[in-house]
């Protein structure tokens, strides 16, 4: 059995189900994560060399790659990149499509409809009908979230086994969503599991928990469980 994870950026997937990953790897499933936005390009806008200064990262084209792949090694699942390019990255006759922050949490560019059909196309030829996938539910409204969302219910409507799972770290945001849920519970194994994965994301530790000592501490407080969405 295998069952495919799939995450818009490195850290999204499994810091939203690592809990549940590891549960699927413990029964036996063979895990695979499949990160959509993985490619960096320069030259880089103001924004994204923000971002990267913030995150500290040395290596914009390597770094985060390099975290995720420490992150799947801790937990025991393979990796596929899909390697387009992240939000800040991307632009159209090199004026930038998302300059700044609030840019990326509006709506979806005009321009990324076509991206988003590429895609589609691109996953209905690698991936099979034959397994599970799970999908963002793109709460929060990051348009790379939102594209990915958009292309899971595409898939769904092909007859794909399509779930969508919580987007971690957009407790701010409200969903709007009418979707059935499962509430899955995590063990003490799972909860242990996915805190050790989510670590190695040490670019986005400060960001999104504070501190890595805050991270075990920000999962408690979800009462070990986590959201998956069906309808």
């Amino acid at each position: 059995m295998k069952a495919y994870y799939i995450s818009p950026h490195f850290d999204d997937a499994i810091g939203s189900c690592g809990g549940r990953i590891h549960s699927d790897l413990v029964n036996g499933t063979d895990v695979y994560l499949i990160t959509i936005f993985s490619k960096v390009t320069a030259p880089f806008s103001d924004y994204a060399i923000l971002l990267h200064n913030y995150w500290k990262l040395s290596d914009p084209f390597n770094d985060r790659k390099n975290e995720n792949v420490e992150a799947c090694k801790s937990l025991g699942i393979k990796t596929i990149n899909l390697e387009y390019e992240d939000a800040i990255y991307r632009k159209k006759d090199n004026i930038y499509l998302y300059p700044n922050d609030g840019d990326i949490f509006k709506k979806i560019a005009p321009d990324d409809s076509l991206l988003l059909e590429k895609i589609y196309i691109n996953f209905k030829k690698r991936f099979s009908k034959d397994y599970k996938y799970y999908f963002p539910m793109s709460i929060g409204n990051h348009v790379d979230h939102c594209i990915a969302n958009i292309i899971g219910r595409k898939l769904k409507r092909d007859g794909y086994n399509i779930l969508f799972y919580s987007d971690f770290s957009y407790e701010d945001f409200t969903s709007n969503r009418k979707e059935k849920k499962e509430i899955f519970y995590l063990t003490e194994e799972n909860i242990k599991a996915k805190i050790n994965a989510v670590s190695k994301y040490k670019s986005q530790i400060f960001m999104i928990f504070g501190s890595i000592e805050k991270i075990e501490e920000y999962y408690r407080n979800k009462l070990n469980k986590e959201e998956i969405y069906y309808e």
